[in-house]
C-alpha cells in the first residue's frame, strides 16, 4: 500500500479504506479529537486567509477571565500564522499596552503563558488557531499578572548561573509560606542586587514604552555599569559571583533587542553631534536642536526604524562586519542575523507603504470634497486634472488634523492654516528648488532641511501673518524664546514637513527623483456657484421691504457661463427672486454683483468695470475691447469662451448705468424686455441730467479757484502787493469750447429728431412719411425712380453721390482708411462751418437730402483743472446765441455763476449779449474773457475785445487773473491765475473717440459721451485730491524740518 510521505495516509487510489468519521485511517493517536469534538485540519481553508485576533485585557488572574462570557477588549484581522511573533508585532502597532504586560494564549480552554512582549517575540512559540463561524480565531490575554515574578517557569534559563541560585538560597531566604523562593524570584533578586551594587536606577530597568533618548540613556548606562563591575572585580570588591555581559544586558533590555537595535545603531550616532545632542536631551535654550531640525519631520514618538533610516540617509552603511556595532560575546547562545532581520523589516515597511499608497488613492476624492467643505464651498463636480498640472493634494483629514495639532498652536485659525496650505500649493517651482537642495546628487553638495528657498518662503509667511506668527508654534513661550533667525528656520522646517505630507515633493521617501512638480490644479475643489439677488428684501420704493421669494422652478433653472474678472466658470445656476407683493420689476440695482450680458453669459462687476476703464483709458471701441479680451483671456481657458461685441456693449451699458445711478443715489427702473438702444435713451433721459456732470458740482481746488484780490499784485520794488479780501468768496472760472463732431439726425430743415432708419435713411419717421416718394434733391418735386433717391432729371447727382460714398469703389476704400478728421486731395471737400472766432457763422446751403444731417459740435464747460461741468450738442453752428442759452441753462441763478467765463469767441458773445440785453444779467456776476491761445489771433483794433476780454491784463483792471510766481532761481514773474486752455486740452482727449462716436446712433452717442465725461471728471477730481494731499505732506515735512533746524545751535 502506497503511503503519503507527508501524512502517512494510505493512497485511496490503491486501497479504499473506510474512514468512519476519523481524520485519518492509520497512524492516528487517540487525543479526544474525534469528529464533532474538534475541527478537522484537513477541512481547514488554506493558511493565509483572513483570521481574527480577539484581545482580552485584564488586571487580575488569568484564571478569572472566561473567554466565552467575557467581551473582548479589542480585535484585529490578521492572516493565520504558525507562530505568535507576527501576530503580536502587528498587534503592538495598534495596541501599545501589549509591550509592558504579560501575554497569554487560549490553548485547550486554558490561558497558556507566553511571557512579556520581548520574551514572547524572542521565543516565538507556535500557536493554534480555532475555526469558528467560517474563519480562524486566536484569543490573546494581556495582563500585568505574571510580570512581577508570580508565574513560575518550568526550568531555569541556561544563561542564569547555578552559583547565583545557590548564593541566594544559602542566605536562608524563604517565602512567607515557608517554602523556598521560586526560580523567577531568585533571578529577579539577583538582578536587583546587581543593579543596586552597580548603581543602576529603577528607570533603567523599566521595560515599558520608552523613547529613543531613554533607550540611548540605557545604552550609556549599560557601558558605565560594565566598567564599574570590572573595577569592583579588579579591586576584589565584587562578592556576588561572576557576572556575564548577557546577564547585565537583560537587566536593561532583552538580548534580541540589544543586538538587533542598540549595538547596531547607537555606536554610529557619535559621528553626528546634532543627533548626539538630541539623544542627550539638550534643551534648545542650551544650544540643542529641535526634533524638526534633526528629523525633518515631527512625530509623537521616534523608533529605531526612524534612526536606521536617518543613519542611512546620512551615509552610514549598516550591516554585518565593520560598522555593524555588534560585539563578539562568548555568552551569546544564538546567532542573530541582523542584516536579514533588517531586510525583513524593510520589506514590511515597503508593504506598508504600498498599502498607504492605496489608501491615499482611495481618499483622493474624499479629501477634495473635504478641503472644499473646510473652505466653506461646495463641489461643482470633480473634473479631470489637466495634463500640465498636478492634482490637488489628496491627504485624509485625519493626517491633516494630526499634523496641525502636532505642529501648530491649538488656537490657530482656519484662515491661517489655509494660507499656509495655499502658500505651498501656489509655489511649485520653489518647492522643486528646495527639494533638489534637500536631495544632493553630487560630491560637495550639502543636504539641508531648511534651504534658502524655503527660508525665503518662511519670511513671506512671517511677514503676512505678523503677530499671528506665534500661531505656527505649539506654545507662545516657545515662539517668544526664538531669535529671528531661528524662528525663520523653524517655520521653514514646518513648511518642509507640511509639503512632505501633502506630497508636494519631486522625490520619494527614498530620495529618488520622480518628476518635477507642476502647478497644482484647483479643478477638484471648484465650488458650486449661484447667481441670485444680493438684496434680501424688495428695493422698490413702493414696497415695505418685503422678503424675496425664489421664483425659478427647478426645471427652469439655467446653467450659464460666468466670467469673474478674467476667470471663466461654467454651469453656474441663476436663481431669480420676486417680491411677494409686486412681483417682477425691471430694476437696475446698483448693488448687483453680476450682470447678464448674453443669453447664457453673465459677468461680475470687475469684468464690466474693466470694460469701461479699457474704453476710457485706450479710447477703445466695443469691437476693439472684444478682440483684446478674446485674445488675452478667452483663448487661455480650456473651454474657449469667446465674447461678442454686443456682449461687451451690454456690459458697458449696464455697468455705466449702475455707476452713474449710484452717484444720484437712485436705482434706475425701466420697462422690461427693452432693446439695448432704448435702454441707453431711457438711461440718458433719467440719469443724463441734460448733460450736467453731478460729480463736478461744488468742486473746488487750487486750480479752479483763487483768493479774491481787491487790488492787483505787483512784483516787488514796483508797487505794494495787493491786499487779499478774506471775506470775499474765492474767484472761480469756467472754460468753454466746442469740438466739431456729432451724431446724425433728420436731414429736413430745423428737425433734429432721430433717424427712422440708421442704415441709409435720411429722415426721421415723420418726414419719411411726409416726403414720401419725391426726389431728394432740394426743391425738386419730381418722383424718384425705383431703387434710387432721385428723379430722372437728377440721376447724375445721385450717381455721383453713390460713387463717393460706396465702399465698393476706390473712393469708398480710401474713405475707410483715412484717419478721423483727415481730408485728402483726392477726396471731395466737406462743407463745414469753419467759423472765425470773432465773426458770425456763415449759412450753409443744402443741395440734397441724400444723406442725414449731423450735429455741428459738442460744446463743453469745464473747470481750469479739467473737470467737466456740463456738455451739450449744437446743431448748425457754435453761435453766440447757442452759447448764451447753454450758459443760462447751466447757471440759472446768480449764486451759481462763475466770476469769469473763458471762451475763444468771448468778444463775439459779449457783443451779442449786449445786443439782446442779456448782458444786464451777466454783468452783475461774470465777465467774458478770451483764452490765451486764441487771444493773439483776434483783431488788435477790436477795442471791445482788448478792453473787456483780455485774459491777463497787466494794467490792474483784472487783479484776480494775474498772480506773481517765482521760478527755480527765486526770481518773481507774472503768471496767469487760471488755465484758460483747459477746454482745448479736453477737446484733444475727446477727439480720440471721434471715430467711435461718429458711427453711433444719437441715443448711444449721448450715453457713451456722457459716461466718458463722467469718468474723466471723476479721474480729474481724484487726481487733484492726491496732489493736494501730497502738497500738504511736503509742507508738513518742511515745517518739521524747520523746527528741527531751529533746535540746532
Amino acid at each position: 500500500m502506497d503511503v503519503d510521505e507527508h501524512s502517512n495516509v494510505p493512497n485511496p487510489d490503491e486501497e479504499d479504506i473506510p474512514y468512519y468519521g476519523s481524520s485519518r485511517a492509520t497512524g492516528g493517536t487517540f487525543r479526544g479529537g474525534a469528529l464533532g469534538n474538534k475541527p478537522n485540519h484537513a477541512d481547514f481553508p488554506v493558511m493565509g486567509s483572513v483570521g481574527k485576533v480577539l484581545v482580552y485585557a485584564s488586571g487580575g488572574n488569568p484564571a478569572d477571565v472566561d473567554p466565552h462570557t467575557t467581551k473582548p477588549t479589542t480585535s484585529m484581522r490578521h492572516p493565520p500564522t504558525k507562530t505568535i511573533a507576527p501576530v503580536i508585532e502587528a498587534l503592538y502597532r495598534r495596541f501599545a499596552p501589549i509591550q509592558r504586560d504579560c501575554i497569554y494564549v487560549l490553548e485547550d480552554e486554558i490561558w497558556g503563558v507566553k511571557g512579556r512582549y520581548d520574551d514572547a517575540l524572542d521565543m516565538n512559540d507556535e500557536v493554534e488557531w480555532s475555526w469558528e463561524e467560517d474563519h480562524y480565531v486566536l484569543r490573546l490575554l494581556v495582563t500585568p499578572f505574571g510580570t512581577g515574578g508570580l508565574s513560575v517557569p518550568s526550568s531555569l534559563p541556561s544563561s542564569v548561573p547555578s552559583s547565583h541560585l545557590s548564593s541566594v538560597q544559602d542566605e536562608g531566604s524563604v517565602a512567607a509560606s515557608g517554602s523556598i523562593p521560586s526560580t523567577a524570584d531568585a533571578i529577579g533578586h539577583f538582578k536587583r542586587e546587581v543593579a543596586t551594587r552597580l548603581g543602576i536606577t529603577q528607570k533603567m530597568t523599566d521595560r515599558n514604552d520608552i523613547s529613543l533618548p531613554d533607550a540611548y540613556a540605557k545604552y550609556l548606562a549599560y557601558h558605565e555599569a560594565w566598567k564599574q563591575y570590572l573595577r569592583l572585580k579588579a579591586n576584589g570588591q565584587w562578592s556576588l559571583g561572576p557576572l556575564k555581559q548577557t546577564d547585565l544586558i537583560e537587566i536593561f533590555v532583552s538580548k534580541t533587542l540589544w543586538h538587533r537595535s542598540y549595538t547596531k545603531l547607537f555606536p554610529h550616532v557619535e559621528s553626528f553631534p546634532i543627533m548626539l545632542k538630541w539623544l542627550n536631551k539638550v534643551k534648545e535654550d542650551d544650544g540643542g536642536p529641535s526634533s524638526q531640525e534633526v528629523w525633518g519631520k515631527l512625530k509623537s514618538v521616534y523608533v529605531f526604524s526612524d534612526l536606521f533610516t536617518w543613519l542611512e540617509d546620512h551615509g552610514v552603511v549598516l550591516g554585518k562586519g565593520k560598522g555593524g556595532g555588534k560585539e563578539k560575546e562568548e555568552e551569546v547562545e544564538e546567532d542573530i542575523d541582523i542584516e536579514a532581520e533588517m531586510e525583513r523589516e524593510r520589506e514590511r515597511e515597503r508593504e506598508r507603504e504600498r498599502e498607504r499608497e492605496k489608501e491615499r488613492e482611495r481618499e483622493r476624492r474624499e479629501m477634495s470634497i473635504l478641503i472644499c467643505l473646510v473652505m466653506g464651498f461646495g463641489i461643482s463636480g470633480v473634473g479631470a486634472t489637466p495634463a500640465d498640472k498636478n492634482p490637488f493634494p489628496a491627504i485624509s483629514f485625519t493626517v491633516m488634523n494630526d499634523f496641525v495639532t502636532a505642529n501648530f498652536s491649538s488656537k490657530i485659525s482656519l484662515a491661517t492654516v489655509l494660507m499656509v496650505l495655499f502658500t505651498l500649493t501656489d509655489n511649485p517651482d520653489l518647492l522643486n528648488l528646495h527639494a533638489r537642495q534637500k536631495n544632493p546628487d553630487h560630491r560637495g553638495e550639502q543636504k539641508t532641511q531648511a534651504s534658502g528657498w524655503m527660508k525665503s518662503l518662511a519670511r513671506g509667511v512671517q511677514s503676512q501673518l505678523g503677530k499671528d506668527t506665534e500661531m505656527l508654534f505649539p506654545s507662545p513661550e516657545h515662539y517668544k524664546s526664538l531669535q529671528d533667525k531661528k524662528c525663520i528656520t523653524a517655520i521653514a522646517l514646518k513648511l518642509d514637513a507640511f509639503a512632505e505630507i501633502l506630497g508636494l515633493t519631486p522625490y520619494n521617501n527614498k530620495g529618488k527623483f520622480l518628476a518635477k512638480l507642476k502647478p497644482v490644479s484647483y479643478e477638484n475643489i471648484q465650488s458650486v456657484r449661484t447667481i441670485c439677488p444680493s438684496s434680501i428684501t424688495c428695493e422698490d420704493t413702493l414696497c415695505e421691504s418685503r422678503g424675496l421669494l425664489q421664483a425659478t422652478k427647478p426645471r427652469d433653472v439655467p446653467a450659464v457661463t460666468l466670467i469673474k474678472g478674467s476667470t471663466i466658470h461654467q454651469n453656474v445656476y441663476v436663481l431669480s427672486g420676486k417680491c411677494s407683493q409686486y412681483g417682477f420689476v425691471k430694476v437696475y440695482l446698483n448693488s448687483a454683483q453680476y450682470l447678464k450680458i448674453g443669453q447664457a453669459t453673465w459677468v461680475d462687476r470687475t469684468f464690466s468695470n474693466a470694460v469701461i476703464s479699457g474704453m476710457y483709458s485706450f479710447h477703445a471701441s466695443a469691437s476693439a475691447y472684444t478682440e483684446y479680451w478674446n485674445n488675452s483671456f478667452g483663448s487661455m481657458d480650456s473651454s474657449k469662451v469667446w465674447v461678442t461685441r454686443r456682449q461687451i456693449w451690454q456690459a458697458f451699458v449696464q455697468e455705466s448705468i449702475r455707476s452713474i445711478a449710484s452717484m444720484s443715489k437712485i436705482n434706475l427702473e425701466l420697462k422690461d424686455q427693452l432693446p439695448i438702444k432704448e435702454v441707453t435713451v431711457g438711461a440718458f433721459s433719467i440719469l443724463g441730467e441734460k448733460g450736467r456732470i453731478r460729480s463736478a458740482q461744488g468742486h473746488e481746488c487750487s486750480e479752479c479757484t483763487q483768493p479774491y484780490k481787491e487790488k492787483p499784485e505787483f512784483i516787488p520794488q514796483q508797487d505794494p502787493a495787493a491786499l487779499v479780501d478774506m471775506d470775499h468768496a474765492p474767484v472761480k472760472m469756467v472754460v468753454m469750447d466746442g469740438i466739431v463732431m456729432g451724431p446724425t439726425h433728420c436731414a429736413y430743415d430745423d428737425c433734429i429728431q432721430d433717424l427712422d432708419n440708421h442704415r441709409g435713411g435720411a429722415f426721421c419717421a415723420t418726414h419719411t412719411i411726409a416726403y414720401g416718394a419725391r426726389c431728394r434733391v432740394y426743391g425738386c418735386q419730381g418722383q424718384k425712380i425705383n431703387q434710387t433717391e432721385a428723379c430722372e432729371k437728377h440721376q447724375k447727382e445721385w450717381t455721383k453721390y453713390k460713387q463717393e460714398h460706396s465702399r465698393q469703389t476706390l473712393m469708398g476704400v480710401r474713405r475707410i482708411l483715412q484717419r478721423p478728421g483727415e481730408s485728402m486731395e483726392w477726396q471731395p471737400a466737406l462743407q463745414r462751418n469753419n467759423q472765425p472766432h470773432d465773426e458770425d457763422a456763415p449759412e450753409r446751403e443744402r443741395k440734397n437730402y441724400f444723406s442725414p444731417s449731423r450735429f455741428y459740435c459738442v460744446e463743453t464747460i469745464c473747470a481750469p483743472c479739467g473737470a467737466v461741468i456740463a456738455w451739450t450738442k449744437f446743431d448748425k453752428a457754435e453761435s453766440p446765441t447757442n452759447i448764451l442759452q447753454f450758459l443760462e441753462d447751466v447757471y440759472p441763478t446768480e449764486e451759481s455763476r462763475p466770476d469769469y467765463i473763458c471762451i475763444d469767441k468771448a468778444c463775439l458773445v459779449l457783443r451779442t449779449s449786449i445786443v439782446n440785453k442779456s448782458w444786464d444779467m451777466w454783468s452783475r456776476t461774470s465777465r467774458f474773457i478770451v483764452d490765451s491761445y486764441h487771444y493773439i489771433n483776434h483783431r488788435t483794433t477790436d477795442y471791445l475785445c482788448r478792453t473787456w476780454c483780455n485774459p491777463a491784463p497787466l494794467n490792474g483792471s483784472a487783479p484776480n487773473l494775474v498772480v506773481v510766481a517765482k521760478d527755480k532761481r527765486g526770481k518773481p514773474y507774472y503768471q496767469r491765475a487760471f488755465n484758460t486752455q483747459a477746454s482745448e486740452q479736453l477737446n484733444s482727449w475727446v477727439g480720440g473717440f471721434e471715430s467711435i462716436l461718429r458711427r453711433m446712433t444719437p441715443g448711444n452717442f449721448n450715453w457713451f459721451l456722457h459716461v466718458m465725461l463722467v469718468y474723466h471728471t471723476r479721474y480729474v477730481i481724484n487726481r487733484q485730491k492726491r496732489r493736494a494731499e501730497s502738497n500738504r505732506a511736503i509742507i508738513e515735512e518742511d515745517s518739521d524740518g524747520d523746527d528741527s533746524d531751529d533746535d540746532v545751535i
